[in-house]
């Protein structure tokens, strides 16, 4: 599965992305707008991804069945 973003933040040091379904979490470098996420069961995930800088975490992005599952 290929989660996708838009890169909107200017001082992240990292993204953080939620697999909210199964409760894990996989961190990308700064200016990553992709991951491949690998070894997901065949039902229904819901992503969720924030930035991450050393001040601290934004609010992760909300879940809607239409966009962020799969």
């Amino acid at each position: 599965m290929v989660v996708e973003w838009s890169d909107q933040a200017a001082d992240e040091k990292w993204y953080e992305i939620s697999d909210s379904t199964l409760g894990q979490i996989k961190k990308v470098t700064a200016n990553s707008t992709s991951l491949t996420w690998t070894g997901l069961p065949v039902d229904k995930q819901c992503f969720q991804v924030r930035a991450v800088n050393f001040v601290g975490a934004s609010e992760w992005t909300p879940v809607g069945a239409r966009v962020e599952c799969a």
